[in-house]
């Protein structure tokens, strides 16, 4: 369906196109978690199941707020559900946007949702807390709410990884400007900067194949080692 990815112009346009299969597969199988992952899991590259599976887990756990075609995959009495009962071939993903269900009922408590994100297994909590991030960009168009909302974290490592989520975020949401990713990088934390920059350089990669006109980008940062911490991510 989606074709061959040296036909995109972006590769973000391919990676767009496999996240839909997964959304595509949760409404031709009437919101049947475990059949949606079936058809992700008949694509050949791991990669591009994962992608798959981004849509099939975002549309269960935005299918909380729907009224016509709400997932029976959702427990309101257990927030870890279905994540806690499925394969570990799918538990990495399903962490990643359980973060977004822990939004919902948590009424965009931010502190609510990262004390839910350190009840998980520990090795999916950095997917739990970078959607964190790249829910702030939803949430709101302030980069300064965005800085902030990121401090909430309970850890130097967490709000790192959450800054990181929204850069991401940025970098999907507005692509070819990369003015906004860079006047976020320069109100977050020195000590939070080499991370928000090499997170530009890897998602100009997103916009554009070509390494040089990705490093092009990347020297519109007015910050020489910002310069360097970018063009290092390509």
């Amino acid at each position: 369906i989606c074709g061959d990815k040296n036909t995109y112009q972006k590769p973000i346009e391919y990676n767009e196109c496999l996240h839909g299969l997964g959304h595509a597969a949760m409404f031709v199988r009437d919101m049947e978690l475990l059949e949606s992952l079936s058809i992700c899991d008949t694509l050949s590259i791991p990669e591009h199941k994962e992608r798959c599976q981004t849509g099939v887990f975002m549309e269960n756990s935005s299918s909380s707020t729907s009224f016509d075609h709400k997932s029976k995959y959702i427990k309101e009495g257990d927030p870890f559900y279905p994540c806690n009962i499925l394969d570990e071939k799918y538990q990495s993903v399903c962490w990643q946007y359980q973060s977004s269900y822990f939004l919902i009922i948590s009424n965009q408590d931010w502190k609510k949702v990262s004390d839910l994100c350190l009840k998980i297994p520990d090795k999916y909590q950095d997917r739990c807390f970078r959607t964190i991030g790249t829910n702030q960009v939803g949430h709101t168009q302030s980069l300064l709410t965005m800085k902030k909302d990121c401090d909430l974290m309970p850890s130097d490592h967490f709000r790192s990884t959450c800054i990181a989520g929204v850069v991401s975020s940025l970098s999907y949401r507005f692509v070819g400007d990369t003015e906004k990713m860079i006047e976020f990088c320069q109100i977050v934390s020195l000590v939070d900067r080499e991370t928000c920059y090499k997170q530009i350089g890897s998602g100009i990669l997103d916009w554009n194949k070509n390494p040089e006109i990705a490093k092009r980008e990347c020297q519109k940062i007015s910050d020489p080692q910002g310069v360097s911490w970018c063009m290092s991510a390509i």
